[in-house]
């Protein structure tokens, strides 16, 4: 997991400060995106009666997609 950074009192933000906060947010979510989706297909896969062969296997994509990731 990823260091958070140090606070930055907001008078002192920079723009390039600011910046980075932006898409390290846009990544989160994106993040966050791709979970969401990987929950949706795993519970749709499990409505229909599949199982994973290897519990593993489903928290590599896990941590994949939280990676940012985007390859299947």
């Amino acid at each position: 997991m990823t260091e958070r950074p140090a606070r930055i009192p907001l008078d002192n933000l920079t723009s390039d400060q600011l910046d980075a906060l932006y898409a390290r947010a846009e990544s989160a979510v994106a993040a966050v995106a791709q979970v969401r989706s990987l929950c949706d297909r795993y519970q749709a896969w499990h409505e229909g009666g599949w199982a994973p062969a290897n519990a593993g296997n489903v928290a590599a994509e896990f941590r994949a997609a939280l990676d940012g990731d985007t390859t299947p």
